[in-house]
Order: structure tokens, then C-alpha cells, then sequence
């Protein structure tokens, strides 16, 4: 047999020319693939996830979600509590007492302050806001008149 492209004898069983490289009939046989040949695709190896894995993935989604709950905890008992800002004074309507200090059943020379609400007396006479502090247990000292900027005459 002769090789195609420069003509150097060649024996029948040669893939490629020594002397130019060009591939040969039996080259080019051997490289085609039988039409009846069957392929099996090349297996690749998948590791299946290990038991100490998925524990591994268990214990850190338990340990985040401790985390969380703790966090939550802490925030809710500091927005909750009177030092974290919110209030624990009842809402009371005009005229009652909200709170007291001292508190219920300490006397008043343990006192330093007490918190009262005083009655309106907005657009009543004198005598009438007299006799309305009185009755709610106020002791009202003299009166006097100033005359106000920020105050119209006879409000």
C-alpha cells in the first residue's frame, strides 16, 4: 500500500506516514467508530452525602435557631420591661391617680415626691376653682393676678 499524499510504500497495517504524517486507509478505519459498536457513558463516582454530614448540618441549624431565640428573648424583655422604654403606667381618665410615690401603705415622711392629677379649672371663676380643688382635697393657698402676655383678658 502507498501513502496518498507522497507516494512512500507503506505496510497495510500503518495508521499515519513516517515520512509526511498523512493518515492512512487503515488510520482513518481505526479511527471511525463502528456503526454497530455501543457506548457506555463513562460512569462518574457520586459520593453519597455521609451520616456525620447531614448531623453536622442538623446541629448547626439547631445551634442558629437557639441563637435567634435567644436574641428574640432579649430584645422583647428589654422593649417590655420599664428600662427598655415602654411604659407601665395604666391609662387613667381625668381626675383619678395614676400613681403614687411613696407607694400604698408608706407614710408620707418616707416621701420624696408623690404624683397627683389636679382637677381642670380652666374657664371657671375663682371661687368655682376654689371649691373644685377643695373638694378633690387640695389645699389652696392665697391667689394673686399677673397679667400675661400669652393670655387674652378675661380667659
Amino acid at each position: 500500500m502507498k501513502c496518498s499524499k507522497c507516494g512512500t510504500e507503506l505496510n497495510a497495517d500503518v495508521q499515519y506516514c513516517p515520512n509526511c504524517g498523512a493518515a492512512t486507509l487503515a488510520g482513518i478505519r481505526a479511527a471511525v467508530v463502528p456503526a454497530t459498536a455501543s457506548y457506555a457513558a463513562p460512569q462518574i463516582p457520586v459520593q453519597q452525602p455521609s451520616a456525620s454530614n447531614n448531623n453536622a448540618k442538623t446541629i448547626l441549624a439547631i445551634a442558629i435557631i437557639a441563637v435567634l431565640a435567644i436574641a428574640g428573648f432579649l430584645i422583647a424583655r428589654n422593649v417590655f420591661t420599664p428600662s427598655g422604654g415602654a411604659t407601665t403606667q395604666p391609662i387613667v381618665q381625668p381626675g383619678q391617680v395614676s400613681a403614687t410615690t411613696p407607694g400604698v401603705g408608706l407614710s408620707s415622711e418616707e416621701a420624696t415626691t408623690a404624683m397627683v392629677v389636679v382637677p381642670d379649672v380652666k374657664g371657671l371663676t375663682e371661687s368655682e376653682a376654689r371649691t373644685k380643688l377643695e373638694d378633690a382635697g387640695f389645699i389652696v393657698g392665697e391667689t394673686s393676678l399677673e397679667k400675661s402676655e400669652d393670655i387674652e383678658s378675661g380667659s
